[in-house]
């Protein structure tokens, strides 16, 4: 496993032998991995997204305390505050951000691993 992104909330990590070659990044919270594919983390940021601009009532603080991602195979629901959620977003485009820096580097054959 290689280290993709992470933060003080988490990590994602590169899983080369993945039993389900879609799913080969592990999001790993606390002591939880959880194996998704980039589409799944793509759409977990618009779920953390969306919660973040619902919330966005002044009087309320942190009135929500936790996330919900499904779909029809799994349903995920992760504790959250202001704070987390914020770590949360930053874990998940700083993941996809390399992910994709990775990408354009090696379409334009750019080596800079070394």
């Amino acid at each position: 496993m290689n280290i993709i992104f992470r933060n003080p909330y988490g990590a994602v990590c590169y899983v080369k032998d993945s039993l389900n070659p879609e799913c080969r990044l592990q999001l790993i919270v606390d002591t939880i991995g959880v194996f998704m594919s980039i589409a799944d983390l793509e759409y977990l940021l618009s779920v953390v997204i969306n919660t973040r601009k619902s919330n966005s009532c002044k009087d309320c603080g942190d009135a929500f305390d936790k996330i919900s991602c499904k779909n029809e195979l799994i349903d995920l629901h992760f504790k959250v505050d202001n704070g987390r959620l914020k770590l949360f977003e930053e874990l998940i485009k700083g993941t996809l951000f390399n992910i994709k820096m990775d990408d354009t580097l090696e379409a334009n054959k750019i080596n800079v691993r070394q």
